[in-house]
């Protein structure tokens, strides 16, 4: 007979590989269709049945939250800091744009998902936020003349902060229809152009 913490160790393994199932399955299906999944599909395709789907995550909302966190560990390992190093400032204002770029562009259909859903973005926005807050350091090192940005006029900061938002990329991607090196290089450009009109990088 098997010790009864035995049983529970097995039970709670097999639970943590359904919600994985289901989480990756979230993941593929968004990725795959620009829609929501069905609790039919996501079962069907993640092998998990629909009432343990819902035993497992609570309601469409604790799911949708539990897919938000999976997407977030995902794309930390995938996109990493890049290494800036001595580059020239355009250089790095490109390189650095063409990363967050990247990222958004991996999180555009979750949250176009959720925009369509009509779900609340702000569990979009706390991701984001989540996203940049993991890069901030990083971004202080390889941009001195940026970190002088925080103490700047305040247009000039809200005028960086929104270059760089989700909002300026989905505009870009979504509302003007822009390749995504199109809209790096409006980006990289704009970006470039801002801050040597105020002295913080040179022509």
């Amino acid at each position: 007979m098997e010790p009864k913490e035995q049983k529970v160790d097995g039970r709670h393994q097999r639970l943590e590989r359904s919600k994985l199932a289901v989480l990756q399955a979230v993941n593929d299906i968004v990725r795959e269709t620009g829609e929501a999944p069905t609790a039919d599909t996501l079962s069907k395709r993640s092998g998990v049945s629909r009432r343990s789907i819902f035993r497992l995550f609570g309601s469409k909302s604790g799911l949708l939250k539990a897919a938000a966190e999976f997407m977030y560990d995902e794309l930390v390992e995938r996109f990493p800091f890049p290494d800036l190093g001595d580059l020239a400032p355009s250089d790095r204002i490109a390189r650095f744009v063409d990363h967050i770029g990247s990222i958004y562009e991996y999180m555009a259909p979750f949250a176009r998902v959720s925009r369509k859903a009509q779900e609340d973005e702000e569990l979009i926005q706390r991701e984001r936020m989540r996203i940049q807050a993991l890069y901030q350091s990083e971004v202080r090192g390889a941009f001195a003349s940026f970190g002088r940005v925080a103490t700047a006029a305040p247009i000039l900061r809200d005028s960086a902060q929104l270059l760089l938002s989700w909002n300026a990329w989905d505009f870009l991607r979504n509302e003007r229809k822009h390749s995504v090196e199109h809209s790096k290089q409006v980006l990289a450009q704009t970006i470039l152009a801002l801050l040597q009109q105020h002295g913080l990088v040179e022509k």
